[in-house]
């Protein structure tokens, strides 16, 4: 059963009123992440004189409650500590620092606590994530259930998040959806939690189920996620086979990969992917992307044009020269 909390994801230093994610796991006494239920999970400021704000509540699912954006006004170093009904608080265990948006630190507290680092840009580098990147998620690869999957049956799926390499990537964040389509392409009613998010790179949906006296043979389980090559599950009269889900023609661009605050003149990679009207990662083709200044009074440099390659045009040197705050454009012919 649930004993503990367990912070998994806590930002190295924040910027002043910017939103950060926070990531707290529910465990039983051993450490295991417990899975099962839905606790809700609540972020509290332990320490600090600053304002906590933001996404300060979440369900866990599967496990695991996200914060995505949480702030805090104020320019002294703090903590927070996690909360939930019948389960111990957890408080993380360093103090956060906070910097300004050029990042300096913001106060000397703030400054001592980044007393390993020697100057800003070091701040800024801590600002981005660590680790592997939901970038990296590049397709999702379904396992069918062992027994199969038949009509009035509740069945399991579990689906791993691959990167450009096929190898697994821990850090994908996006949520899958299923729907089953029967072989005549009409949607059948699913029944379960049919939109789950990942956890360390594989999404699971547990017990699943299709109505009683439905024919499944020629039918598919679409498992798919934004900005993803989606999988799906056929339905044979022998059993069931995998297949990717064929994108359609390209439609729209979408940025996957975008700094939270830059160094003026320093690089930053950027990320565009090539998606289809459903949202679906397109793979064929190699069309051009550029980067463009859409509001700011700078100027942008760097690598500003890249051939998308499976779907994704990677920009790993934009620099942006100015002081004030700047959004940037993809464009791509058609």
């Amino acid at each position: 059963p649930p004993a503990q909390l367990d912070f998994s994801d806590v930002p190295k230093a924040v910027v002043e009123g910017e939103p950060q994610p926070f990531e707290v796991r529910v465990l039983d006494d051993a450490g295991n992440l417990v899975t099962d239920g839905s606790p809700k999970v609540t972020l509290q400021l332990a320490s600090g004189k600053g304002k906590l704000g933001g996404t300060l509540e979440a369900i866990a699912e599967n496990g695991v409650a996200r914060f995505p954006e949480v702030t805090y006004n104020g320019v002294d170093p703090f903590t927070v500590k996690a909360v939930s009904k019948g389960l111990p608080s957890n408080t993380v265990a360093d103090p956060i620092p906070v910097v300004t948006p050029q990042g300096q630190p913001a106060s000397v507290e703030s400054a001592q606590a980044l007393d390993t680092m020697a100057r800003a840009r070091d701040t800024m580098a801590l600002l981005k994530p660590t680790g592997p990147a939901a970038s990296a998620a590049m397709k999702l690869e379904a396992t069918p259930p062992a027994s199969g999957i038949e009509a009035g049956k509740p069945f399991t799926v579990k689906v791993a998040y691959k990167d450009k390499d096929g190898g697994l990537a821990p850090g994908a964040d996006q949520k899958v959806s299923a729907k089953f389509v029967a072989a005549d392409g009409t949607e059948v009613p699913l029944s379960g939690r049919t939109t789950v998010s990942p956890l360390d790179g594989v999404a699971t949906f547990k017990d699943l189920q299709l109505p009683k006296g439905v024919s499944l043979v020629g039918g598919k389980l679409l498992l798919t996620a934004p900005g993803l090559v989606g999988s799906a599950i056929n339905v044979t009269e022998d059993g069931c086979e995998t297949e990717e889900v064929k994108a359609g023609p390209p439609a729209q661009l979408d940025f996957s990969d975008v700094p939270k605050a830059v160094v003026e003149g320093e690089p930053q990679p950027f990320e565009v992917r090539v998606l289809d009207d459903a949202g679906n990662l397109v793979t064929d083709g190699s069309p051009k992307v550029t980067l463009q200044l859409a509001s700011g009074k700078g100027k942008l440099g760097g690598t500003l044009e890249a051939i998308a390659e499976n779907g994704v045009a990677r920009f790993p040197e934009v620099t942006y020269n100015g002081v004030d705050p700047f959004t940037v454009k993809a464009v791509s012919k058609g």
